[in-house]
């Protein structure tokens, strides 16, 4: 329990830290400043556990800009494997198109495409 907290604390203190380097204002033209970041995070990657942090802080960015931004809604499934009420961000949806955005978080870091490139056509 103990370990588990100083996980969620350093994944909130890293969060909290990558973002205020990108300068979050949710805006389609904070994608562009997101992907010159890119990188960097990349560098920061020591192990598993961080690669998974900064894919999920990405792939979050890039669903809530899509919201605030172009009134996309967040889709939630249940985590079943911690067999609570806990749901996680998984899909944005709007008119019928969806995106995984950690999945276009993982083609951005993965292949380098560039983020405009895998968002455009929605």
């Amino acid at each position: 329990m103990i370990n588990a907290g100083r996980s969620v604390t350093r994944l909130v203190r890293n969060a909290d830290e990558d973002l205020r380097e990108i300068g979050p204002d949710f805006t389609l033209e904070s994608l562009d400043r997101l992907e010159r970041y890119l990188p960097e995070l990349l560098m920061e990657v020591e192990s598993e556990e961080n690669a998974r942090i900064r894919l999920g802080i990405v792939g979050v960015y890039i669903g809530e800009t899509l919201c605030r931004s172009k009134g996309w809604e967040w889709f939630f499934k249940p985590d079943t494997a911690l067999k609570q009420f806990i749901f996680l961000p998984s899909e944005v949806r709007k008119n019928g198109k969806v995106i995984d955005p950690f999945e276009v978080a993982s083609k951005a870091f993965a292949e380098k495409i560039p983020l405009t490139r895998l968002l455009s056509g929605f």
